[in-house]
């Protein structure tokens, strides 16, 4: 568990870093800068094109971090997995361009949309080859250096341009024109950074080696269309109901809770290689450790930054402009689900990179009829707070429905005693915290003083609680050595 904790903790940081920079855009350059209208324009493309780049990758950035460990002739898979997507943007390009109207007859701003269709094509084409080098230094061990171009480069590109539109230099259609090539760009970066991991070359290959790679990727990408489904259809549902101002408003809300996802996906990233080796070499004890405490660690580091955001939330609005604190019940409920989601304990890994990845597609259908469902019931009723229900909801659904999956085949569960044990630490904390005692009214000054006194005594709180629990020995490990080092200079 060393290595992933020490590649995780450099992975959380450049993640971190990216979020801190999506913050400021999504805060106060987007707020400040862009009109609602433009940005509702903005996060459509984004999030249409989420939705369309698994149909590009075919999953084939998950079958090269299952495939590459034994693979004898790592350039032909390389080479296949590039040809795959090669293939799939030929077909899905003509489809849409013969079909440019069908199309964006399904989106609310349609006529809007038409004109940026072939942006969105490009991001999400490039995104998907930008998924296959980073699956391919991921098999590498190699993964800081795509979450950095994933979580910082995008954002610092976004926050370049946003400022470029500020100063008048270009303006808002030309912002997503200047976006894209962003995206293309980034893509190039992640093909150096595969190649610096183990040069390659493309050569030619046989098609029927790789049979089994094609039905992997097919159903690994079928799921993760889903799931790229169930991260945006929220945003592209809220449109056919509220304005793209509510839009807006929402994904503010969202974006502040999805932060508590952070240190599990930092975690997950280098987690996942090292679980398909182990499931490959049928290492059943290291694959029962690295479950429970990937769901123990993600609840510890989760759960505070849960209680860091909902104990600070209304001091967090005071900084933003008037009329987005109407997303507070937002923040709680999404950074909830994404604690629930925190906790699966690497299930989900656990059927992809296993023989039985074809049961993730069924799972997969099973969300994406509880994602849709949820929100055409939820969304009509409870507007933007009905959204981020049935992202609870899905969540909640489909993380027990996976749990309970692999412990029937494998024995495998997450949970433990110290797992509710922190949980219950976590429910009382949120309470103490949330008390009146804390509500001090002034100016911004005072609420960014409010926020960082109530996020250091939360940090040391659940820090001191863990250390003397014992419950990460990892840390214990290290918090003694320091202490062990400083009396000997003593």
């Amino acid at each position: 568990m060393g290595i992933i904790l020490r590649q995780s903790f450099w992975n959380m940081l450049l993640t971190y870093a990216g979020f801190l920079l999506g913050a400021l855009n999504t805060l106060v350059l987007y707020a400040q800068f862009f009109s609602t209208e433009g940005y509702g324009l903005v996060m459509s493309m984004v999030s249409i094109s989420a939705i369309v780049m698994p149909f590009i990758a075919i999953g084939m950035n998950n079958a090269l971090i299952r495939f590459i460990p034994s693979s004898d002739d790592k350039d032909a898979l390389l080479s296949f997995s590039l040809l795959i997507p090669t293939v799939a943007i030929a077909l899905l390009g003509t489809v849409a361009w013969w079909n440019i109207d069908s199309l964006t007859s399904f989106f609310p701003q349609g006529e809007i949309l038409k004109d940026f269709i072939w942006l969105v094509f490009v991001i999400a084409a490039t995104s998907a080859y930008f998924e296959v080098f980073y699956g391919y230094a991921q098999s590498h061990m190699r993964s800081s250096e795509g979450v950095a171009l994933r979580e910082m480069f995008y954002r610092l590109s976004t926050a370049v341009l946003l400022v470029a539109v500020y100063m008048g230099l270009i303006n808002e259609i030309e912002f997503c024109y200047y976006l894209t090539a962003s995206y293309v760009i980034r893509a190039l970066l992640m093909m150096w950074v595969a190649y610096d991991c183990r040069p390659f070359r493309f050569k030619c290959f046989k098609w029927d080696k790789y049979r089994n790679v094609i039905s992997y990727g097919i159903f690994s990408s079928m799921g993760m269309a889903i799931w790229a489904a169930l991260l945006e259809f929220d945003k592209s549902m809220l449109p056919f109901y509220e304005s793209l101002t509510v839009e807006a408003y929402y994904t503010v809300a969202a974006f502040i809770g999805m932060t508590v996802a952070v240190p599990y996906r930092s975690l997950y990233q280098i987690a996942n290689p090292i679980l398909s080796r182990a499931i490959a070499e049928e290492d059943i004890s290291r694959q029962h450790s690295l479950s429970r405490k990937s769901s123990l660690y993600s609840l510890i580091i989760c759960g505070t930054l849960f209680l860091i955001i909902n104990c600070n939330i209304n001091d967090i609005y005071r900084l933003l402009p008037a009329g987005y604190e109407a997303g507070a019940m937002v923040v709680l409920i999404i950074s909830a689900a994404k604690v629930v989601d925190s906790i699966s304990g690497l299930s989900g890994s656990q059927i992809v990179y296993s023989k039985y990845y074809k049961w993730d597609l069924v799972f997969s259908v099973c969300l994406m009829v509880c994602v849709t469902g949820s929100n055409l019931y939820f969304i009509p009723r409870w507007g933007m707070n009905g959204a981020a229900i049935a992202t609870l909801i899905s969540l909640t659904f489909i993380n027990t429905l996976r749990i309970g999956f692999v412990y029937i085949k494998t024995g495998i569960f997450p949970f433990r005693t110290h797992t509710l044990v922190v949980a219950i630490l976590l429910a009382i904390a949120y309470w103490v915290f949330t008390l009146p005692v804390w509500d001090i009214n002034g100016d911004i000054w005072v609420a960014i003083a409010t926020i960082l006194v109530k996020s250091l005594t939360i940090c040391i709180t659940m820090a001191s609680i863990i250390y003397f629990t014992g419950y990460v020995p990892e840390l214990n490990e290290v918090v003694n050595r320091v202490i062990k080092k400083n009396k000997s200079n003593i």
